[in-house]
């Protein structure tokens, strides 16, 4: 397949997004990029009260306000994981090497989708950094 032909295939997946399931538009543009693994597991409901009961437990560090859980959150689901099984296969750009002194085995992804067309790049990061918090309390 030619430059052109993954560019205009990457297009139409985000193009996607605009109607549709975010976990069906989210995996096709993830295939579409190399990235296929069966280690799915969507959410039973994918509402911030599933997500708080499945994956946050009640000392974990997560912060609401500051992820905009409450007020802004759509919806979120859990996508895929990839495992050291996965990333062994020489396509994956990831590693399973230590991050900051940490040994990481597999990642998780995550899809939130937000009720604003823009946000700030740090609203953004917040967001993703409050995430992040929750996977260490599992």
């Amino acid at each position: 397949m030619s430059d052109t032909d993954s560019k205009k295939d990457i297009q139409s997946a985000i193009t996607a997004f605009s109607t549709g399931s975010l976990f069906d538009n989210t995996m096709a543009l993830f295939h579409t990029l190399g990235y296929n693994t069966n280690r799915q597991n969507p959410l039973s409901q994918n509402t911030y009260t599933c997500f708080k009961d499945t994956f946050i437990p009640s000392d974990c560090r997560f912060n609401e306000d500051k992820a905009l859980a409450n007020t802004d959150w759509k919806s979120i689901d859990l996508q895929f994981q990839l495992t050291t099984e996965e990333l062994s296969d020489d396509l994956f750009q990831f590693t399973n090497k230590k991050v900051n002194n940490r040994d990481i085995q597999s990642y998780l992804f995550i899809a939130v989708e937000l009720l604003k067309s823009e946000y700030a790049r740090t609203a953004l990061a917040q967001i993703t950094r409050e995430i992040n918090k929750v996977l260490p309390c599992q």
